[in-house]
């Protein structure tokens, strides 16, 4: 049985081609997962896994997979190989995805690229950059602030690792 299961972080944002053309056109996604070892070590280690989709696991991750995304991806491994410029034989392997879901929610992935981008010094959309004309530098100037009558609701608690949150009273489990 060829079929495998991986979890890992897109490193870019899909790569599409279409191939074919009338009713047999059709479309590929390419990309690359980041998956972390399992093993823990003074550094973090990932495998960098090629994926590929066909029909609509492609056209699905054209619309929604981005760069930084946590998916699980089950599929079956490919091997191949072709002949270089240099005449070399280079051997290839990748995971044909049949299935793809997300796996963090869409605020989680937000948060993240934000709080990543406020560790850069990089200013997000709701900030504006500025010149100084007297020295002649950027400046960022603060967001303005906007107020909403309405009470917001209360947003569940996500722990950070990922994982979801069982009460220690539960009895029984969803999934038993």
């Amino acid at each position: 049985m060829n079929q495998c299961c991986l979890l890992g972080r897109l490193t870019a944002d899909p790569t599409i081609t279409t191939y074919g053309t009338g009713e047999q056109e059709g479309k590929t996604a390419r990309y690359t997962l980041a998956v972390n070892r399992s093993f823990k070590t003074k550094d973090r280690q990932a495998d960098f896994i090629n994926c590929r989709s066909f029909g609509r696991t492609a056209d699905n991750a054209e619309k929604y997979l981005k760069k930084g995304m946590l998916i699980a991806v089950t599929g079956s491994i490919q091997t191949g190989s072709y002949i270089n410029k240099a005449g070399q034989k280079i051997f290839t392997t990748e995971v044909i995805v049949e299935n793809a879901e997300f796996a963090e929610s869409k605020k989680v992935y937000e948060d993240r690229i934000k709080a990543e981008a406020k560790a850069n010094d990089a200013p997000t959309a709701s900030e504006s950059v500025t010149t100084s004309p007297v020295m002649a530098e950027p400046t960022q100037t603060a967001p303005t602030p906007t107020y909403d009558a309405t009470p917001a609701a209360p947003e569940k608690k996500v722990a950070d690792d990922d994982w979801m949150n069982i009460p220690d009273d539960m009895d029984e489990m969803p999934f038993s």
